[in-house]
């Protein structure tokens, strides 16, 4: 199968205050090529966040995000 988008392992969290909150906790998704997606969750589940993190407008704290096989 060949992935248009590919993420591996993606965890981010943010903080408040001196704690730490965990959006996403080692998420592992792919797109494969021409198939259509949907993203659906309830309200604070971490679908902007990840959302963001595809956008690259935010790094994820670990894991990988390929693009195309980039």
């Amino acid at each position: 199968m060949e992935y248009v988008i590919e993420c591996r392992d993606i965890s981010k969290s943010y903080r408040i205050g001196k704690r730490s909150v965990a959006v996403l906790n080692a998420l592992s998704w792919q797109i494969v090529r021409g198939s259509w997606t949907m993203l659906l969750g309830a309200s604070g589940s971490g679908k902007t966040t990840f959302l963001n993190l595809l956008g690259l407008l935010e790094r994820p704290d670990s894991g990988k995000i390929v693009f195309d096989g980039t």
